[in-house]
């Protein structure tokens, strides 16, 4: 890492980023958490996920209720999930668009 730019995931930028409850941004929103609280994959493999706070109650997707949860659509995701969950890790989740009630996620970056 260079000394003179802090990066995301610099434990301090990541704490400051952190306190903010997370931002709606165009067409989605961009989430920041210490860790995730809660992992869950469905019947048809759809897989949860949320963290303190979670998304915004109720969903912007529609007038149903998402209990703070975004979807994972994309195996990859998936994975970068669990292992974000098993090993306590801060991340940042962005989503673009809604699948039902849930935001979906378009980037999941751990620290």
């Amino acid at each position: 890492m260079l000394k003179d730019k802090k990066l995301l995931w610099e434990s301090d930028l990541f704490e400051e980023l952190n306190q903010q409850k997370g931002e709606l941004i165009e067409g989605g929103g961009r989430y920041f958490a210490t860790k995730l609280t809660r992992v869950t994959a469905g019947k048809n493999g759809e897989f949860l996920i949320t963290w303190a706070g979670g998304a915004p109650t109720p969903s912007p997707c529609g007038t149903g209720v998402n209990w703070g949860w975004v979807l994972l659509p994309d195996n990859n995701q998936k994975d970068l999930a669990l292992f974000a969950y098993l090993n306590e890790k801060p991340v940042r989740i962005d989503t673009s668009g809604c699948t039902g009630n849930f935001e979906t996620v378009n980037f999941l970056f751990v620290g």
